[in-house]
């Protein structure tokens, strides 16, 4: 069984992950838009095999102390497998490294894994944004997750 390991997003993911996107999502960012990803205001994370391929990925936004989540995928071929936790878990440690007190994300209604997965993470429902989605058209679950940010030394 392979091994496998999350790490900041770089330009040698993008071909894998811009594979996975378009694998799935109906309306996929393109590779070139993918770039951002390998941005100090966008700090995703690739989740790659001890082959050194990229099996997965998130997407995100950083703003101050708040980040959003854009797009997260495993691939398709490697779903149901608990990659997608081990992927959770370390965007978890690296919110913890980069001091993000809230991320928030949007999410189809009808996809009731991702949901589940961002409930297990501590992800609250917060709002529902109409017709978000295109292609199928569907209504977004907003869900949030307020963190406790650790307090700098000397603030005790």
């Amino acid at each position: 069984m392979q091994d496998y390991k999350v790490v900041r997003f770089s330009d040698e993911h993008l071909d894998g992950a811009a594979l996975i996107e378009r694998e799935s999502f109906s309306e996929p960012w393109s590779r070139d838009a993918m770039r951002l990803f390998c941005t100090e205001e966008y700090p995703s994370l690739a989740l790659v095999s001890d082959m050194g391929e990229t099996v997965g990925y998130i997407g995100c936004a950083k703003a101050l102390d708040e980040l959003q989540i854009i797009n997260v995928a495993v691939s398709p071929a490697l779903r149901k497998k608990g990659l997608g936790s081990l992927l959770m878990q370390g965007f978890e440690e690296h919110c913890d490294s980069l001091g993000i007190a809230f991320v928030s994300l949007e999410v189809r209604e009808s996809n009731e894994a991702a949901i589940s997965l961002y409930k297990k993470f501590g992800y609250e429902i917060t709002g529902k944004r109409k017709r978000f989605y295109k292609a199928p058209v569907e209504d977004a679950l907003v869900m949030v997750k307020k963190r406790l940010v650790a307090q700098q030394q000397g603030d005790n």
